[in-house]
């Protein structure tokens, strides 16, 4: 009885290490992301309020067009010596939290 008492005990602790660890590393990523995502500035004085990179001349959309293309990071950024990794990062960080909607109704022309 005694063994499937501490079985028992030890079960529960390892699913709560388990819980713990998925929550920490939720939280690292959730910081990490917030590092990114500040990257991305909006200002209407450039670019007519677009989100831009940093307050750079950059917008987001035309680093995402970059990449849609074909491009890969490093060719990106040999082109455009003032970006950074992270700001691909976060341009792509940014897309998918626009991306985050409920529903997307048709666009008309």
């Amino acid at each position: 009885m005694d063994r499937i008492v501490f079985h028992q005990r030890g079960l529960i602790f390892i699913c709560l290490i388990g819980i713990f660890s998925i929550f920490l590393y939720k939280f690292i990523l959730f910081m990490n992301n917030s590092n990114l995502i500040s990257r991305i500035t909006f200002d209407t004085a450039i670019c007519h309020g677009k989100p831009v990179v940093r307050g750079l001349r950059y917008t987001v959309q035309s680093i995402l067009e970059l990449l849609a293309s074909g491009m890969s990071h490093e060719e990106i950024l040999a082109d455009y010596e003032d970006l950074e990794d992270d700001d691909l990062k976060a341009c792509l960080l940014f897309a998918s939290r626009i991306s985050e909607v409920k529903k997307i109704s048709q666009l008309m022309a």
